[in-house]
Formats: C-alpha cells, structure tokens, sequence
C-alpha cells in the first residue's frame, strides 16, 4: 500500500489525486481489499501479457519453421521470456515441449505438400526445415508409422477411391 501511496502522490494528475486521497482515508480493512483489488487486476495483466507472447512464440514458428536453424533462443526471444520459462510455458500451455510442437508443424506441413503435390520427399524434408533427409524420414515414419512415400501413396489411393 506504501508504494501505491508513493507513486501516486509523485506522479501529478488529478485522477491520482483522488485516488491517493482514498487510499489515505482508507481504514486496515479497505486496504487490505483495495489490495486485494490492485493485485487481481495485475495477476490479470501479466495473464493476458503471457497469452499475447505465448500467440506471438507459435505465430513466429509458424511462419519460421521452415528454416533449419530455427533455435529455442530465438523463439524465447520472441516472447520476450528465458529458455527455461519456454519449456515450462509449452509444457503447461500444450503438454508438450518447444521440439515436439516444432516436430508436429512441420511434420503437418509435409503431410499437406506429400497430399497435394508432387515434390520430391527430399525436396519437402527441406522445405519443412529439415536439413538432414534421414532424420525426416525417421521422424515421420516415427510418427505415422509408415514412410513419406507410403503416406502420399495411401492418401492418394485414399482420395480416389472416394
């Protein structure tokens, strides 16, 4: 209360004038709820602040995932929070980390190329930002339990038997 009290009375303008008058006149009590206010109203702030920089963080690797060197400094950066607040943030706000969600639009990225043209699977591998074509044919069979190549040819097949 002292500090709002302080700033108040320093910085001049007529709103905070009659705000400092109230907070003066305030008994323990009305204080302790004033307080009580302020603090909500703040936790509020910093809530919606993590939320616009969390949106910012998975806009930035959304129009970045396809470079290779995109870092978990550089994404941190964006959200304006430290490496080890990003690996909580994703944990808590996913239930995932930062390289599993980076795995997951890429891989989803490649999903839409292999559907809808006819580049080449190491051609897309580098498109989606992998630099090394094996680990992109690892991971993907990896997570869908089948090649790039297997995938494009079922979903074709998929596609016209309907």
């Amino acid at each position: 209360m002292q500090c709002i009290v302080r700033y108040l009375s320093e910085e001049k303008s007529v709103e905070n004038a009659m705000l400092l008058r109230e907070c003066i006149n305030m008994d323990v009590a009305g204080a302790r709820e004033y307080t009580k206010g302020i603090t909500g109203i703040l936790h509020q702030c910093l809530n919606r602040k993590e939320e616009d920089n969390f949106t910012k963080m998975l806009d930035y690797i959304q129009e970045h995932y396809q470079d290779s060197g995109l870092t978990f400094e550089e994404v941190a950066a964006v959200g304006g929070i430290s490496k080890s607040y990003l690996s909580k943030l994703f944990r808590a706000k996913l239930n995932m980390s930062y390289i599993e969600y980076l795995i997951l639009v890429r891989l989803d990225k490649a999903c839409i190329l292999l559907r809808t043209t006819d580049i080449r699977v190491n051609e897309i591998s580098q498109m989606v930002g992998y630099a090394n074509v094996p680990s992109f044919r690892r991971t993907f069979k990896d997570r869908y339990g089948v090649s790039a190549s297997e995938y494009r040819k079922r979903e074709r097949e998929d596609a016209e038997s309907k």
